[in-house]
C-alpha cells in the first residue's frame, strides 16, 4: 500500500498513462455525449465557405459583413479564433476596427510560445489598430498530453505579472459581463462562481461530445442571409475554421479529428454550465484514504480466508470501486480508476507471502 502511494505521489508515467486513459473511458464509452449548451455555436470556415467566398484566408471585409449580420441578428457575443496578425490595407483595417467597436462584444486570440514552465517566449497578436477595439482577448493555447490528447486547459498564462485568460475562459466572462478573475490555489473565482482548477492552473474538460455536437453554421450561409436571425440570436458564437488542411487538428477523448475551436466553446459550456470535472487538493486525498482502505482491507481478507478464497472477492472489491469511481466521475469528481486496484492486487500478494 505504501508502495502504492509512493507511486501516486511520484506520478509514475506508466500508471499516469493508463489513468489517463480511463479518462477517456469514461466519456467515450461509458457516459457518452451529452447535450450540450444551446447558447454555444460555432461559425465555421468549411469547405462550403472557402468554394464560395474563394481562397482563404479571406480579406477582412468578408469578417465585416460577418459582424454586420451577427449584430443585427443579436449575438450575445463573438469570439474569434482566427488571426489578423497582418496588415491588408489601411482602408480595410479600420473598417474591420470599426466593425469590432461598434458591436462591442468581440473577443480575439493571441497564441504565447511557451517553454516546457509555461514562460512567455513570444506571441502572436492581431495587429494593434483592430486588438484594441475588442471587447476581450483570450489566448488560444491547447496543451496536449503525452499521448497527444487535449484533456485540459490552461485557463490564465502569465505574461509580465498579467494573467491573460483563455479564449474560452474569456467568453464566459464576456457573455456573464464579469470583468474580474480571482486566481487561486485550486480554483478561479469568476464572480459567484468557482471553476476548479489543479495545482498547475489547468481545468480539465468535460467534453460533451464528439466533433460537431455544437449547433454549426456555415460562414457563408451567415454572411450570405441564408441563416434565420432568430437562431443567432443570444448566442455565443465561436468563429474558427473547419475546412480540411485549414483548421487546427485536436485529438480529444471523442474524436481524434476536432477542430481546436470547439475544444475552446467546450470550455466556455463548461464554465457556463457549471459542469465541471474536479481533480483538486479534495480528490487527491480522497484517493491516498482509497488506496490505504482498499489495500488493508484486502491483506486483511488474505489473512484471514487465504489467497484462493480472498481473491474472488478482491476482484468484485476492486469492480465494485471501479464502477463507484464511474458514478463519481458522471457527478464531476475525478477519482483514480487505477491506483486503489493496483493496491489491491499488491496487498494479495503481501497477504498470501505472509501465509505461505
Amino acid at each position: 500500500t505504501f508502495t502504492v502511494v509512493a507511486l501516486y505521489f511520484n506520478q509514475h508515467q506508466f500508471f499516469e498513462a493508463f489513468e489517463a486513459k480511463t479518462y477517456d473511458l469514461r466519456f467515450k464509452s461509458l457516459r457518452g455525449a451529452v447535450a450540450p449548451s444551446p447558447e454555444i455555436g460555432i461559425i465555421a470556415i468549411d469547405n462550403k465557405s472557402i468554394a464560395e467566398l474563394g481562397r482563404f484566408p479571406w480579406s477582412r471585409g468578408q469578417y465585416v459583413r460577418l459582424l454586420d449580420r451577427l449584430s443585427a441578428a443579436g449575438a450575445k457575443v463573438v469570439l474569434f479564433d482566427v488571426f489578423f496578425s497582418e496588415h491588408e490595407s489601411s482602408a480595410i483595417d479600420a473598417s474591420l476596427a470599426a466593425a469590432i467597436k461598434k458591436a462591442g462584444n468581440v473577443g480575439l486570440a493571441v497564441a504565447y510560445d511557451l517553454d516546457s514552465d509555461f514562460n512567455v517566449a513570444g506571441s502572436t497578436h492581431t495587429v494593434p489598430l483592430i486588438e484594441k477595439n475588442a471587447a476581450g482577448l483570450g489566448h488560444i493555447n491547447l496543451t496536449p498530453e503525452d499521448d497527444g490528447v487535449v484533456r485540459r486547459n490552461k485557463l490564465l498564462v502569465d505574461v509580465g505579472g498579467n494573467k491573460v485568460p483563455s479564449l474560452g475562459l474569456s467568453a464566459a466572462m464576456m457573455a456573464l459581463g464579469e470583468k474580474e478573475f480571482v486566481a487561486g490555489a485550486y480554483d478561479i473565482a469568476l464572480g459567484k462562481r468557482h471553476i476548479p482548477v489543479d495545482a498547475n492552473g489547468f481545468m480539465w474538460i468535460n467534453y460533451t461530445g464528439p466533433s460537431s455536437h455544437y449547433p454549426v453554421f456555415s460562414f457563408a450561409d451567415i454572411v450570405q442571409g441564408r441563416i434565420n436571425p432568430g437562431d443567432l440570436k443570444g448566442k455565443i458564437l465561436f468563429v474558427g475554421a473547419t475546412a480540411l488542411g485549414v483548421y487546427d487538428l485536436r485529438v480529444t477523448p471523442f474524436d481524434r479529428n476536432t477542430p481546436g475551436v470547439e475544444v475552446h466553446a467546450t470550455i466556455t459550456d463548461n464554465i457556463m454550465s457549471g459542469s465541471f470535472i474536479r481533480r483538486t487538493g479534495f480528490e487527491g486525498w480522497v484517493d491516498i484514504a482509497l488506496i490505504f482502505t482498499l489495500g488493508l482491507l484486502a491483506f486483511y481478507l488474505t489473512k484471514r480466508l487465504g489467497f484462493y478464497a480472498a481473491f474472488p472477492v478482491a476482484l468484485l472489491l476492486s469492480a465494485a470501486y471501479v464502477w463507484m469511481s464511474f458514478l463519481l466521475f458522471k457527478e464531476g469528481r475525478w477519482i483514480s480508476m487505477i491506483y486503489p486496484p493496483i493496491s489491491v492486487f499488491f496487498a494479495l500478494l503481501t497477504g498470501g507471502s505472509f501465509r505461505y
